[in-house]
């Protein structure tokens, strides 16, 4: 069976500056439903999902000669001890553990199928280190999007096929 690890790209919305070094932010993590990363969510599985958000890292890998984040940072070493992976990412932020979670919808643009539709996102609060990182700022004033990873020990899921469309997904 093939592995997952992102659920979303959330975005990051009504960014305000907590103190000169934290910027306090809702995102939005993901949505019920198929997601354009492959995964489809259920609102009982984002609810239980829910619950493990708070405390956890906002973290990133942002990529200099590009200046934008890019995947999750995993560099691949080969050398004489043989074949090994190494994470990039850093620490950009937190969801405190006392976040705020909530579901809420927005209408947005879909590329697949070329119309306006509306998708019911799981929300949360959190914290970016906006002083200490430029590329972190960069984030909030020009509203990149970004992704989140699941743990994949705790993954509970299996592949199936959207026979409409053809696409396979992450349940």
């Amino acid at each position: 069976m093939e592995e997952t690890r992102i659920i979303g790209n959330p975005e990051f919305l009504n960014i305000t500056p907590y103190n000169p070094l934290i910027s306090q932010c809702e995102i939005k993590v993901c949505y019920e439903g198929e997601n354009r990363n492959g995964t489809v969510f259920s609102k009982e599985t984002l609810t239980k999902m829910a619950n493990t958000l708070p405390g956890n890292p906002i973290v990133g890998y942002y990529k200099e000669e590009v200046e934008d984040f890019r995947d999750h940072g995993d560099q691949m070493i080969i050398d004489e001890g043989g074949l090994r992976f190494k994470c990039l990412t850093k620490p950009y932020g937190f969801i405190g553990p006392e976040a705020k979670v909530w579901f809420q919808k927005f209408e947005e643009f879909d590329e697949k199928s070329k119309q306006m539709v509306v998708r019911e996102y799981l929300m949360t609060t959190g914290y970016l280190w906006t002083g200490q990182f430029p590329e972190c700022q960069s984030v909030v004033e020009e509203g990149r999007p970004q992704s989140m990873e699941i743990d994949k020990d705790t993954l509970d899921g299996q592949w199936a096929k959207n026979y409409k469309n053809g696409l396979v997904f992450f349940i």
